[in-house]
This record gives C-alpha cells, structure tokens and sequence, in this order.
C-alpha cells in the first residue's frame, strides 16, 4: 500500500495463473509472481514473474527479460 492509501500492489493467483492486481487493474499471467513493491508515493509497481523457462523483472508498465532457464 502507498504511503497514503491510494494504491494498492497484491499478489493473486486464478487456477494456474499468477498476476498482480494494483487497485482493482489486474496485470499479465505468469507462472509465478514474486516481490511485488510499490514505489512510497504509489507511482511505480515492481516484481518478477516467471512464465515457463524466462524470467522478467517488470517494473511499471515495462517487462525486462531477467534470465532464460
């Protein structure tokens, strides 16, 4: 949660599929979802997520490859 209480970063999971949901605004599926953290102000959401045998690291609206397994 944001140092004032407008945003809000969780972890979720619907069957088999991983994803972040900020507010009520569900992210991409993953295989795995880990260390989502907002930004103090609540601008900027980061966490990884795995998908298969690649690694990404996603910050905000940008998906980084981190490591292919």
């Amino acid at each position: 949660m944001s140092r004032d209480g407008r945003v809000v970063a969780y972890a979720a999971y619907r069957g088999r599929k991983h994803f972040v949901v900020v507010n009520e605004n569900e992210g991409e599926d993953y295989t795995g979802i880990w260390g989502p953290t907002l930004a103090p102000d609540g601008s900027t959401v980061l966490y990884g997520g795995r998908r298969h045998d690649a690694v990404y690291l996603i910050l905000g609206d940008r998906r980084v490859p981190a490591m292919v397994m």
